[in-house]
């Protein structure tokens, strides 16, 4: 790329760079410029990148040029953290460059993105995430610590077009030789605008490529934007504890996540191993940042899979702790999820963004142990059939949901003498309901099924834990299985379950 002649070799218009095959796009509707008019230079640090400069037909982007880079430039991939095994692809920011070293995070966009796509719904930040930027400024994608980006796409629309905008227009993409950790372009022209950012992460020769996308409200010029009509006028969020001092480096700030199961665990940052967090079932979740520094704007998610659960999130884009402050954040994991990445980022005012990063999975829960015992003392464990039920004390609840009986009629039986009491027992707990059948179990083509022989064994049900007789029950000669439907409870915990034990009586 040549230099032109009276400028920085940083300031050149877009009409003044010819690419074979690159058609410089314009959107051909009622006179709207492309916000590509007014792009004057795209940087990388010290590096120059190449812009793309194009118009979406047929719904893809027009021309594809490879990157340029200055010679002698030197390689910066050995500054470039490799992202975990584990580790969920970490997030970026937008920021107006220079000035403004937080900026905002965006809206995540398709959990599994692809450069060029452009047949997905676009996410429109509220007003509240806004960046706004002065005409002819840039703005800066801010990667986490230590991660470096390997390709950039960014695409531009207004903000008025919503979730299927036809007016959009690709603001550029590059291949980043060597890769960075974050970059700077120039903003289009004055407007409200939605844009949509896929970063690649760089990775080792051999690793899986990481793609993340993001969308971010920006909005353009000296025109006075609007307040969104519902801002709320107080505070939104007020700290649990009176804010202490903030550390001076957000890579100096440690956040605890305790689970209730075992010691505090302090996260780590993006692209390192993730600590392993387990957490009782219906049990809360407490983050804690040390020292009581306060956060003034933060987002909490789930990653499960390719998606993201958004738990709590308070946007602050002006940093004003009278907004909003907070050192302690208390909640559960969304209905359903098992196992998570957690990714909780903060932002300390004008300090900057701490990203921290646990492994969270739910115990699950022990069904416990039920015996057969003899009067004479022996006692044979029983087989847990499918059909559980939970309710625990904090409130959680729930239930299997079962194709067949979860017993496949095997096992080595126990000899136990006819019409000689038998006792149930369930070690530690109280049994409050039961009831209890003789039988066999025969699969055939389909899953096993037990099917009674009339051999009622009894039951019971009772409201209060102190009124529960132990449980009793006597067998005629025979070989049979036994299905008991149990439910016993502790310490206000409650659960039930099917037990089936084959039986020789003598």
């Amino acid at each position: 790329m040549g230099r032109t002649e009276g400028r920085d070799a940083d300031d050149f218009d877009i009409e003044d760079v010819a690419m074979p095959g690159v058609e410089i796009g314009r959107p051909g509707r009622s006179g709207r410029r492309s916000p590509n008019h007014r792009l004057r230079r795209a940087s990388l640090a010290v590096a120059a990148i190449v812009i793309l400069a194009g118009a979406f037909a047929a719904g893809g982007l027009v021309g594809d040029p490879g990157p340029t880079s200055p010679p002698n430039q030197p390689p910066t991939e050995a500054a470039c953290r490799t992202i975990g095994a584990t580790s969920p692809s970490p997030a970026f920011r937008l920021a107006a460059a220079p000035d403004d070293a937080i900026g905002v995070r965006g809206l995540p966009g398709n959990p599994s993105p692809s450069l060029g796509d452009t047949g997905r719904l676009w996410q429109i930040p509220g007003p509240e995430l806004s960046l706004t930027v002065a005409t002819h400024g840039d703005l800066r994608l801010i990667l986490a610590t230590g991660v470096c980006a390997a390709e950039v796409e960014i695409e531009a629309a207004p903000a008025a077009a919503r979730d299927e905008p036809d007016d959009r227009w690709a603001l550029l993409r590059t291949t980043l030789a060597p890769a960075r950790d974050e970059f700077t372009f120039d903003v289009p022209v004055d407007d409200d605008w939605v844009l949509r950012i896929v970063v690649r992460y760089w990775a080792p020769t051999g690793q899986p490529e990481r793609l993340v996308e993001g969308y971010f409200r920006v909005r353009v010029g000296p025109v006075p934007f609007a307040t969104p009509a519902d801002a709320p006028a107080g505070p939104v969020a007020t700290p649990a504890l009176p804010c202490g001092p903030t550390p001076p480096v957000p890579a100096d700030v440690v956040v605890t996540l305790t689970t209730g199961v075992g010691d505090p665990i302090a996260g780590v940052g993006p692209g390192d191993n993730l600590p392993l967090a387990v957490v009782g079932l219906g049990e809360s979740l407490e983050i804690v940042v040390a020292g009581a520094a306060c956060a003034t704007s933060w987002t909490i998610d789930a990653r499960v899979g390719d998606s993201i659960v958004s738990i709590e999130g308070v946007p602050n884009v002006a940093n004003n702790p009278a907004r909003a402050a907070q050192n302690v954040w208390r909640f559960e994991l969304p209905g359903g999820v098992e196992e998570a990445d957690l990714v909780v980022v903060l932002r300390f005012g004008f300090v900057g963004i701490a990203e921290r990063l646990w492994h969270v999975t739910t115990a699950p829960f022990e069904v416990p142990a039920a015996f057969i015992v003899t009067a004479d003392g022996r006692r044979a464990e029983a087989y847990v059939g499918c059909g559980l039920s939970v309710e625990l004390a904090n409130g959680y609840s729930a239930a299997d949901s079962c194709g067949s009986i979860g017993y496949d009629g095997g096992g080595e039986r126990f000899d136990v003498e006819a019409f000689a009491a038998l006792a149930v027992e369930v070690p530690g707990w109280t049994i409050v309901t039961w009831s209890g059948q003789c039988g066999q179990v025969s699969a055939g083509d389909g899953p096993e099924v037990f099917e009674s022989a009339g051999c009622e064994l009894g039951g019971f049900a009772v409201d209060d834990v102190a009124s529960a007789p132990p449980v009793r029950f006597v067998l005629g000669p025979g070989d049979v299985i036994l299905q008991l439907q149990l439910s016993a409870t502790q310490y206000g915990d409650r659960f039930g379950a099917p037990y089936y034990l084959p039986v020789a009586a003598r």
